[in-house]
């Protein structure tokens, strides 16, 4: 439909300022019995898109108009419960990554669970939308979004698996490293409805290997480095463990208030020869936040 809309533009000698449209790395269709069942894309799926729309765009008569995806996320399902899990924030940091230079906007759906359209959850972690859901839990997808905040606008270094930045008022040096587990070649499976299928998801890969060097700091000059995996932020993995309270009391809202905040923090001191060097395993689906 983009090209027709960009013809019927021309066509009409009708001004475009920007495109609007909502891609999502998932097929869908209809089985059988009219009931609707979705399908992964492969992994890189929303960056191939991005590159169709941004290709379509530069050869039409509006190559200056802007491109926004107002509504993207790893499904389309609001009981997508892999949207809860860990997964869910390694393929936005990838996605997010894997756009830059390709359009100009690449809008999450959406910020909450509270999601009207087709009624209240059910359950606690029901898959929803939200990077934070009704109780104010935040879910691995909002570490992911915090992680890319707090990026440089100087892009270092930037492949498979990473990037490294520079923030150009502070001079601060700021890295961003994930492991999309090449065992998974598809984008991030949906599990409509099944926990269980996220859950085991979340398990699958062999670690990664991170190795970063940086020199010339500031002897003395303090790194955080912050990580995000299955055992540290990932609070659908600690309402597991307290038995799936529906809802939680408010003993265990603490609990798990204090589980999503919970990853780990590190913090390393820059010897006199001012190097930094940071050689570590990671964990499939995890993410190494370096400042």
């Amino acid at each position: 439909w983009i090209e027709d809309f960009l013809a019927f533009c021309v066509a009409h000698q009708l001004p475009l300022d920007f495109l609007s449209t909502h891609p999502y790395p998932t097929d869908y269709a209809l089985d059988q019995k009219g009931e609707v069942t979705g399908r992964s894309r492969p992994v890189d799926s929303t960056r191939q898109d991005l590159v169709w729309v941004r290709k379509v765009i530069d050869a039409s008569a509006y190559p200056h108009a802007e491109i926004h995806l107002t509504e993207w996320s790893s499904s389309p399902s609001h009981r997508d419960h892999t949207h809860d899990h860990l997964p869910a924030a390694t393929y936005i940091v990838k996605c997010n990554l894997e756009s830059i230079g390709l359009v100009d906007s690449l809008a999450y759906w959406t910020f909450t669970d509270v999601f009207e359209e087709d009624g209240g959850g059910p359950t606690v972690f029901h898959g929803g939308f939200g990077l934070i859901n009704f109780q104010g839990l935040v879910k691995p997808a909002f570490h992911a979004y915090r992680f890319l905040h707090q990026l440089g606008d100087e892009v270092l270094v930037r492949e498979t698996g990473g990037i490294v930045t520079r923030d150009s008022c502070t001079g601060s040096l700021v890295a961003l490293f994930y492991h999309y587990p090449p065992e998974m070649p598809s984008a991030v499976p949906m599990s409509m409805h099944k926990p269980d299928i996220a859950a085991a998801m979340q398990r699958l890969g062999a670690p990664g290997r991170i190795e970063l060097v940086w020199r010339g700091l500031l002897p003395g000059t303090v790194v955080g480095v912050e990580t995000l995996d299955l055992q540290h932020g990932c609070v659908v993995e600690a309402w597991n463990g307290l038995g799936c309270p529906e809802p939680p009391t408010r003993d265990q809202l603490v609990q798990l208030r204090e589980a999503a905040w919970s990853t780990r923090k590190e913090e390393f001191k820059v010897g006199n020869d001012g190097i930094f060097i940071f050689k570590r395993e990671i964990e499939p689906w995890s993410l190494v936040f370096v400042k």
